[in-house]
């Protein structure tokens, strides 16, 4: 009886020693872990400094070819990873639907851009420029949130 009390303190030690040193299981961290993604951020620079060469282009062609062949296919990219990511806690979940949205509203301004620019249509480049708008609300409202859930969860975000 003695070496079965002896054992059952051992084992309690080993969790208590566990917890103290690897900490209670978190799976909201587990999921920001999981959410973080250094491709979703190369395509984000990738998606603004295309965006930023917007100012320097003169011809509708460029536009074009910056929303086709950037733009688009970044932002499908990060899209497909989002949805691939499994996350398990709806905090997250949550998190992660807004940057799908913000992804998919910059893609709508995009192609309506491109549409405004190639047929001179001031009202499809004002609509397009909404679009950008509302994007970048979805970026500050997930940028917001997720400060608050790392924080809240003992993490913190690195901005570059």
């Amino acid at each position: 009886m003695e070496k079965k009390h002896v054992t059952i303190i051992v084992i309690i030690v080993g969790l208590v020693v566990g917890f103290l040193r690897f900490g209670w299981p978190d799976p909201i961290k587990d999921d920001l872990k999981a959410l973080s993604n250094a491709n979703l951020s190369a395509n984000d620079k990738a998606i603004n400094a295309e965006i930023k060469n917007w100012a320097t282009y003169t011809q509708p062609i460029q536009y074009q070819r910056g929303v086709n062949n950037i733009i688009i296919p970044k932002i499908d990219e990060s899209v497909d990873m989002l949805n691939n990511t499994q996350l398990t806690t709806p905090e997250v979940i949550a998190l992660k639907q807004i940057h799908v949205e913000a992804l998919e509203l910059y893609r709508k301004g995009a192609e309506v851009a491109v549409e405004g620019i190639n047929k001179n249509d001031e009202k499809k480049i004002e609509t397009a420029i909404k679009y950008f708008e509302a994007g970048d609300a979805k970026v500050d409202e997930y940028n917001s949130n997720l400060r608050i859930l790392a924080k809240d969860h003992g993490m913190r975000v690195i901005e570059e």
